[in-house]
């Protein structure tokens, strides 16, 4: 009986500072969305991707080009320099604002949307 009382006076607490550690955004979830860094070259190439061309004004890379501007907000950047990633197929541009676009299946309508980081002219 005094067991099931213990019980009883610690639930409250316990909920409460559950409830606080919420609504401040602490839970502790895994990370398992890394933060987006662009592909390295040498990956862009071995998938048929013209880095040449990728590199170029018209294109806009990030990490070459477009630091400040659409997508990006007034006052805010689309990439930074990170070193923090640790994917070997990326390099140390992290992408911090991107824009949407929708592939087209062979009828004609949308089937996948898709970030933009960059426009491949060629």
């Amino acid at each position: 009986m005094g067991a099931l009382l213990l019980l009883l006076v610690a639930l409250p607490q316990a909920g409460l500072q559950a409830q606080s550690a919420a609504s401040n955004g602490f839970l502790n979830f895994p990370e398992f969305n890394p933060p987006p860094f662009d592909f390295n070259d040498a990956f862009y190439t071995a998938n048929g991707v013209n880095v040449t061309a990728l590199d170029t004004p018209g294109a806009g890379r990030f990490g070459l080009f477009r630091k400040t501007g659409p997508p990006a907000a007034s006052g805010q950047f689309n990439w930074v320099v990170d070193n923090s990633g640790t994917d070997p197929d990326r390099n140390n541009i992290r992408i911090l604002a991107t824009t949407g676009g929708y592939t087209d299946s062979p009828d004609g309508t949308p089937n996948q949307f898709i970030s933009i980081l960059a426009f491949m002219l060629d």
